[in-house]
């Protein structure tokens, strides 16, 4: 057991320590505490302890020295390499070494870091390792054989195309609109992957039992006077859109700085004196009761339709547009 450090010289702080005599400083017992404030010497003690499990003296006091008495004699940097007793030494060395709490630490590269995730990382780290073994369980590794692997041969072989088109999907496909559709539609190996695709997985689902409606469809697909091929018809519906548009708009509490009572409650008054405020100018006759029209009142409406409110109902107004333009869009769809 470890005794005492007799010595210690231009280790840190220490620049030249003695252990006292005895009354003064007891010796190392079984269990030992020490403590102190913030740089005040525990993590450079911490580092003679690995100097002493490292067998050499700290890369971080090359220069230091220490001298160490044991049960088992008196160790100093000339001969570290004896030391009898196995050390360990958990001090902020260590958690630079050894610990890392993102995996995206670009500086550790020791292969045995100990890694630790919190918060959302942890939980999103667990899904992607959850992914990354079903992944690894389908497609296989280096030591583990892949869910998928007994297939590559039917699948290679099924799937293969050369110049001479002898692939099995365009064999297939060619015997599908020579004998099925009289060659009158096109069908080639890129229209028939998909279909097989879809109902690989579930082909009973797929498959026609009643010979009535296996007849009616066969005459359907065998017609010898096909129709015009109907062009795809897109629709572009605005939902998404008109949502959060609206929800924007619910959202908005308008400051009224400028109140008019009058043109708040009245839709009608608002929108005719909006649009007669572009219609008429301060200090001329207005178009309506030819009195003239005061320079403060004219200001007084335009600071109106200025404010929140004004132009919340403008945003309004341009809901209401958006609205009616997809009620009439899908009528004409219907």
């Amino acid at each position: 057991m470890i005794k005492k450090i007799e010595h210690i010289k231009d280790f840190g702080i220490y620049k030249n320590f003695f252990w006292v005599s005895s009354t003064e400083i007891k010796d190392f017992n079984l269990k030992n505490l020490f403590y102190g404030w913030n740089y005040s010497g525990k993590t450079t003690l911490s580092r003679i302890f690995s100097s002493l499990r490292d067998k050499q003296v700290h890369d971080s006091y090359v220069k230091g020295s220490f001298r160490i008495v044991t049960d088992a004699g008196t160790f100093d940097s000339s001969n570290l390499q004896h030391f009898p007793y196995d050390v360990l030494v958990f001090n902020s060395d260590y958690i630079k070494d050894n610990l890392s709490f993102s995996f995206n630490d670009n500086n550790i590269t020791d292969s045995k870091t100990i890694f630790f995730e919190v918060g959302d990382n942890a939980k999103y780290e667990k899904i992607l390792s959850e992914l990354r073994t079903e992944i690894s369980e389908i497609n296989g590794t280096d030591i583990l054989i892949g869910k998928k692997a007994r297939f590559l041969n039917e699948i290679d072989e099924f799937d293969i195309y050369d110049k001479a088109s002898s692939g099995k999907f365009t064999t297939l496909a060619r015997e599908i609109k020579d004998d099925h559709f009289l060659s009158l539609i096109n069908f080639t190996k890129a229209n028939l992957k998909p279909i097989v695709l879809r109902i690989k997985n579930d082909t009973g689902a797929f498959i026609i039992k009643d010979k009535k409606q296996l007849s009616y469809l066969n005459d359907i697909v065998k017609v010898n006077d096909p129709k015009e091929e109907l062009n795809g018809i897109t629709i572009d519906f605005n939902y998404d859109v008109i949502i959060k548009y609206a929800n924007r708009i619910l959202e908005t509490t308008p400051e009224k700085n400028t109140v008019n009572k009058i043109l708040d409650t009245n839709y009608e008054i608002y929108d005719w004196v909006k649009k007669g405020k572009d219609l008429n100018k301060p200090n001329t006759k207005c178009l309506f009761c030819d009195n003239t029209i005061s320079e403060d009142r004219y200001n007084y409406l335009i600071a109106y339709f200025n404010s929140q409110a004004s132009l919340l109902k403008k945003e309004v107004d341009n809901l209401k547009f958006l609205i009616e333009q997809e009620l009439n869009w899908k009528n004409r769809s219907i």
